[in-house]
C-alpha cells in the first residue's frame, strides 16, 4: 500500500513536471508572440506614417499626370488642325500650280504664234525688199 502511495505520488509528480514544462513552453511562445506583434506594431505604424507622407505627392502626382493627359490632348487636337490645314494648303497649292501651268501654258503658245506671225511678216518684208 505505502509503494501503491509512492508510485501514485511518482506519477502526480512526474505529471506536475510534465505540466509545468507545458506551461513554460506556453508562457515562452506567447513572449514571442508578443514580441512579434508589438514588431508588426511598430512595422503597420511605421507604414501608416510612411502613407501618410506619401499621400500628397502621390496627390501632386495624380493632378500633374491628370494635367499632363488635357495638355497631351489639347496638343493632338492641335495636331489634327494643323494637319487638316496643311492638307488644305497643299490642295490650293496643287490647284494654283495647275491653273499657273495651263496659264504659262496659253502664254507660251499665244507667244508662240506671236513669234511665228512676226517670223512670217518679217520674212515678208525681207522678200520683198
Amino acid at each position: 500500500m505505502h509503494d501503491h502511495f509512492f508510485s501514485r505520488l511518482g506519477k502526480k509528480d512526474r505529471d506536475l513536471t510534465n505540466s509545468t514544462n507545458h506551461v513554460e513552453a506556453l508562457e515562452e511562445e506567447m513572449r514571442n508572440l508578443s514580441s512579434k506583434l508589438s514588431r508588426m506594431d511598430q512595422e503597420r505604424q511605421k507604414a501608416q506614417d510612411e502613407l501618410k507622407e506619401a499621400l500628397p505627392e502621390i496627390e501632386q502626382l495624380r493632378k500633374k499626370l491628370a494635367e499632363a493627359k488635357r495638355a497631351l490632348d489639347d496638343e493632338q487636337l492641335k495636331k489634327a488642325d494643323l494637319e487638316n490645314q496643311l492638307a488644305r494648303l497643299d490642295e490650293d497649292l496643287k490647284f494654283k500650280m495647275q491653273v499657273l501651268e495651263k496659264e504659262l501654258t496659253e502664254v507660251k503658245t499665244r507667244k508662240e504664234v506671236e513669234i511665228h506671225e512676226m517670223d512670217g511678216k518679217l520674212q515678208e518684208q525681207y522678200e520683198d525688199r
